[in-house]
């Protein structure tokens, strides 16, 4: 199943999920192209996930933008929030303004943040994203992590060669930003979290955008289980 060239073009302060709006169940095998928002401050120009519950599972999300020329901010191509959770999903080749590849909120100066359970990530890969003006609030081309008073969880994620079009950032800077306590067992250039790979990924051909791994891979083998990987 593939959702391609959606807008979600309306005004409004929870404008988002460009290509799919979930508030509940399951999406699986699933692959968002080429989605867009097109006005406001909007979240998700691919794919909003939000609630206990709601998954998306093995989906790819790619090329999807934003395309509003206003001031306003926009969040990620995808938007997790209220524990809604992505697995097992490549995040690749978006442009976003703000944070280009995975928002995992509550969203920077919501009154409502300390209160709002974030998102999950968990064996995802995160490439080749661009945030094409992400300076102004310090996001980045690839994951950010809001504030609040339970931290989001990042898991078994690679998060690599994500960019800031518009100011030359470090590293990790250019592919992390936010609160990083809740990361572990993740792969970068510049390690992010706890127990992290960094350095060279083993990418088979980052350049042709080919994101599987060497054999030998330094991330092979240095994942954390959990209880529902064995299902």
């Amino acid at each position: 199943m593939s959702f391609s060239e959606r807008t979600n073009g309306w005004s409004g302060a929870d404008q988002g999920g460009g290509g799919a709006y979930l508030t509940g169940g399951r999406l699986e095998n699933v692959l968002i192209t080429d989605c867009r928002i097109g006005s406001y401050s909007g979240r998700g120009c691919g794919l909003w996930l939000e609630g206990e519950g709601t998954v998306a599972d093995r989906c790819v999300i790619t090329r999807c933008f934003d395309s509003s020329p206003n001031e306003n901010d926009r969040f990620g191509a995808v938007y997790i929030i209220r524990k809604g959770e992505m697995r097992n999903s490549l995040v690749c080749n978006n442009r976003v303004k703000g944070c280009a590849g995975v928002y995992l909120g509550p969203l920077e100066g919501d009154l409502h943040a300390p209160t709002i359970d974030p998102g999950s990530m968990v064996n995802c890969t995160v490439v080749s994203n661009a945030a094409h003006d992400a300076q102004s609030k310090g996001f980045c081309g690839g994951v950010h992590v809001g504030t609040g008073t339970v931290v989001a969880k990042v898991v078994n994620c690679v998060i690599a060669n994500n960019v800031n079009e518009k100011v030359a950032l470090d590293e990790k800077a250019n592919n992390f930003s936010g609160n990083e306590s809740g990361v572990s067992h993740c792969a970068a250039p510049v390690a992010i979290g706890s127990d992290a790979v960094s350095g060279d990924l083993g990418f088979v051909d980052a350049e042709g955008f080919d994101w599987h791994l060497k054999v030998q891979s330094p991330c092979r083998n240095r994942g954390l289980k959990e209880t529902w990987m064995s299902s």
